[in-house]
């Protein structure tokens, strides 16, 4: 599982020797067949011929033949003379090739954003399951079985029940009030697990599952402080597998981050209205060399030249060979967005890639800060 830790040490590479060759391949087998797959990789591949080296070419090639098990969707692979990562996915990747010194993490800092961690709640009368996961791997999972209510719908059946009807309709108020007092307290159990399993800051986003009326009557009981971590709802059965739940709970998911970055955007333009943020390029390298940044927020395929100082690092966009800020010497980059996400994440600053007008109007990236 490609974890946070994976990106952050991706993020501090930097290949002196030889550049880095970074690629991600769409392997969804229920689309195309794994031939098809290797076909289009000899296809990108051949089109760098001329930048990467002809072993980590190779490697890449020898991977997808013989180590890869094609049990996921996508794959990213990074190789150098020295480096070698590659990181099987569980969900789809744009096909992309890329070649600098240092590896190409932008559709990671993405798909980390998008697939972190979210749970699955499960709920009928009787009890409940939970599911945790992550980057689409089932990380943990509980469940509670509270009283059956069989023996109760067994009265209204005439089973030595009190109507003593078999037909089921002696089934009085008293029946109903009981059968409802039962799956109160059933339903109680799975808010005092959920509460319990999603403790604070394991899990942000919760999808709700089981019949329309039941999702009601277990939000009903829910505390507030849940509420806003409930981002959707699904019809499916309590006996469903993880995988099933996983994929059946993907388009919530999907929908849920997009609805997320819409938010983040007008979060930013109204930071950066109020001082507490800022847009543009300029202002945003300069913000991030300084610490303010929270959350770095990128118009996709953005990129612009800028310069890097050989000595401190600093990133500037002004022309010259000398280095504003500690008068070393500074070397042309071609997109100094891309050092800048390196940078970003390295401080654990949160990087979002969006598709929005709005963002693309005042300058294509922009900063939420921290103070």
């Amino acid at each position: 599982m490609f974890s946070k830790q994976d990106l952050k040490e991706l993020a501090g590479y930097c290949s002196e020797t030889s550049p880095v060759l970074s690629v991600y391949l769409n392997v969804d087998t229920t689309q195309l067949t794994a031939d098809q797959y290797r076909l289009t990789l000899k296809g990108m591949l051949k089109s760098v011929t001329d930048k990467a080296a002809r072993q980590d070419i190779e490697a890449v090639e020898t991977y997808l033949d013989l180590e890869y098990d094609w049990q996921g969707k996508g794959i990213a692979v990074f190789s150098a003379i020295d480096f070698w990562r590659a990181y099987p996915l569980v969900f789809p990747v744009g096909d992309y090739v890329h070649v600098s010194p240092q590896p190409y993490i932008k559709p990671l800092a993405d798909y980390f954003d998008a697939y972190d961690r979210f749970g699955v709640v499960l709920v009928d009368r009787e009890g409940g399951r939970l599911f945790l996961f992550s980057q689409g791997t089932l990380q943990d999972a509980a469940g509670t079985l509270g009283e059956e209510l069989k023996e109760h719908t067994r009265d209204a059946a005439g089973r030595g029940g009190r109507s003593g009807r078999g037909s089921g309709l002696g089934r009085t108020s008293g029946l109903d009030s009981r059968i409802d007092r039962v799956t109160s307290r059933n339903l109680r159990e799975v808010v005092d697990l959920t509460r319990s399993f999603y403790r604070e800051g394991r899990c942000e986003r919760i999808i709700l599952g089981g019949t329309d009326e039941n999702r009601a009557r277990f939000m009903s009981m829910l505390p507030k402080t849940l509420h806003s971590k409930v981002i959707g709802d699904l019809a499916i059965d309590m006996g469903a597998s993880a995988a099933d739940i996983l994929e059946r709970s993907m388009g919530i998911i999907q929908e849920s981050v997009a609805q997320r970055k819409a938010v983040l955007v007008q979060d930013l333009t109204t930071a950066a209205y109020k001082g507490v943020g800022s847009v543009g390029l300029a202002d945003t390298l300069f913000a991030v060399q300084e610490q303010r940044v929270r959350t770095l927020v990128i118009l996709e395929g953005f990129h612009a030249p800028g310069y890097v100082c050989t000595h401190c690092d600093y990133l500037t966009l002004r022309e010259g060979n000398e280095c504003p800020a500690c008068q070393g010497r500074a070397r042309k980059i071609e997109d100094i967005v891309d050092h800048l996400v390196h940078r970003a994440i390295g401080m654990d600053i949160k990087v979002v890639f969006v598709r929005d007008q709005t963002l693309e109007q005042v300058g294509s990236i922009g900063a939420v800060w921290r103070f």
